[in-house]
């Protein structure tokens, strides 16, 4: 059988007029107050209404609501079965993300290493063909194509001079 709930202390008076009211309820602390209460702590109740709905002693002593404790077991016992599985989901939705993270990672490394054989390649074709383009198209071999066409050397275009010291 519950214990009948015990008010410990009178409820606050609710006041139409604060001003007028709050020197007498200066006045009610001051007439009200035990002598073993000095400062604050033996008229705050007053002051304040909503401190005056706490338990009394006969709610306190265990037989009154108590508290939920903490569940005692391990964390995967406390979990329920819907929440077990949609964590068990998402992990094995970030494994799978992540295996194929790398996978897709080692295929890009192996990818880039043939770009970059095959720039290579071009690289030395282009050196290559420059280098033949280069020799037919030399001055040497300009001069020698046009003494066998018959054309001769002008004045502009003459031998080297040196100097000899």
């Amino acid at each position: 059988m519950p214990t009948p709930k015990t008010k410990t202390r009178p409820p606050a008076r609710k006041v139409a007029n604060r001003a007028v009211n709050n020197t007498a309820r200066r006045k009610q602390r001051v007439a009200k107050r035990p002598s073993s209460h000095t400062g604050w702590s033996g008229w705050a109740w007053r002051a304040r209404p909503e401190r005056a709905d706490l338990p009394g002693w006969s709610e306190v002593d265990g037989k009154g609501p108590t508290l939920k404790q903490p569940q005692a077991g391990t964390f995967l016992q406390r979990m329920s079965m819907k929440r077990f599985g949609v964590l068990l989901l998402f992990v094995a939705a970030g494994f799978t993300a992540y295996i194929g993270h790398v996978y897709a990672t080692q295929e890009l490394a192996v990818e880039l290493q043939r770009a970059q054989r095959e720039n290579m390649r071009l690289h030395l074709k282009h050196n290559q063909l420059k280098g033949v383009f280069d020799q037919r198209t030399g001055p040497a071999v300009i001069h020698d194509r046009a003494r066998s066409l018959g054309l001769e050397e002008g004045i502009a275009f003459g031998p080297t001079i040196t100097i000899d010291e």
